[in-house]
Formats: C-alpha cells, structure tokens, sequence
C-alpha cells in the first residue's frame, strides 16, 4: 500500500478507507476467480474483521 509519509511517519488512514479497499479487492478476486464466496464483498463482514484485527493489536487507532 502506498503511504503518505511526514516526519518519517505514515499517517493513518480512516477505517472507511481501508474497508472499501478491502471490498474493492476481494471484489477483484472474485472476479479471478480466486474466491467463490460473494459473501465476502460484504462490508459489515469486513469491517468486523477490522475490528477483531485491531483488538489483536494487529491495527492501531491513532488517536488525534
């Protein structure tokens, strides 16, 4: 993924923008073929999963 970079630190991107990437490439992979399961274009389904990575601490909410 490309980051914008200040001071030498990524800034954050918003959790909408990660979720439509997301949709946008499982979307793609679908269309590959890659994946049979329309399910996973589902937004809440993605966004839950966001949710569970940042409470593994997989993600970090910056807090501004």
């Amino acid at each position: 993924m490309d980051y914008l970079k200040t001071k030498g630190r990524k800034l954050a991107k918003q959790s909408k923008d990660i979720v439509k990437k997301c949709q946008n490439f499982a979307a793609q992979l679908l269309e590959e073929g890659l994946i049979k399961n329309p399910e996973v274009l589902s937004l809440d389904l993605i966004s839950n999963g966001l949710s569970a990575l940042t409470d593994m601490g997989g993600f970090f909410k910056d807090k501004r």
